[in-house]
């Protein structure tokens, strides 16, 4: 529990970090910060006895069965998710998720 308390607390340190890089606006500082938050990533993954890549690559693969079902879920309403607002494409993410978990 200390140790992954530790790995936890490193990628929340890592977090602000980027939050004050975000609010600087310097992209070259947020691409740094950014860096630094994948690499505690990873060091957490690997900490978990889990392998980064195979998550990604699960979480991509969730990713593009939600959006497909998003852009049915559209369809059978009548229209396209390309002329969705944020709150509608919220909408149809939120419903898309529940039907792929």
């Amino acid at each position: 529990p200390g140790a992954l308390r530790r790995q936890l607390g490193r990628l929340g340190e890592e977090m602000e970090e980027l939050k004050e890089a975000i609010s600087g606006g310097d992209p070259e500082k947020m691409e740094h910060e950014l860096g630094d938050v994948l690499f505690a990533l990873v060091n957490l993954a690997r900490f978990l006895n889990i392998h980064p890549e195979v998550a990604m690559v699960a979480a991509n693969e969730r990713f593009e069965r939600r959006f497909e079902a998003m852009e049915k879920i559209a369809e059978e309403s009548g229209f396209s998710i390309n002329q969705a607002d944020l709150i509608t494409l919220d909408r149809l993410w939120e419903k898309a998720k529940k039907m792929t978990e």
